[in-house]
């Protein structure tokens, strides 16, 4: 019983190595817009959004967000700051909740 025991705790211990946090869920998320996961990341990440339905909103509100900037305007390579108008936030907010509220 106690080898049982030990197999379970290293099992645990291997999973929750494998297992990524909120904080870099959302990491690997942001980052695979820009690069290729490696395989190993791209599987963690799918792990963790199985499980965790906020990180699951948090992509769907990303791609959402994303989407919309790129129709909005293309940001000038010299200009490194880009401040959306009060107008053009609550336009995206309104877009982002109505996608989410969809059936």
């Amino acid at each position: 019983m106690v080898e049982m025991s030990g197999m379970k705790t290293t099992l645990i211990k291997g999973l929750n190595k494998l297992m990524l946090t909120c904080d870099g869920a959302s990491l690997l998320m942001d980052q695979s817009g820009f690069v290729k996961l490696s395989c190993i990341k791209w599987t963690q990440l799918k792990m963790h959004l199985m499980v965790c339905e906020f990180c699951r909103d948090y992509l769907k509100q990303s791609h959402i967000i994303n989407s919309h900037l790129a129709h909005m305007g293309s940001v000038e390579a010299k200009n490194l700051t880009w401040k959306l108008t009060e107008d053009q936030k609550m336009r995206l907010a309104e877009v982002v909740e109505k996608q989410l509220n969809k059936p």
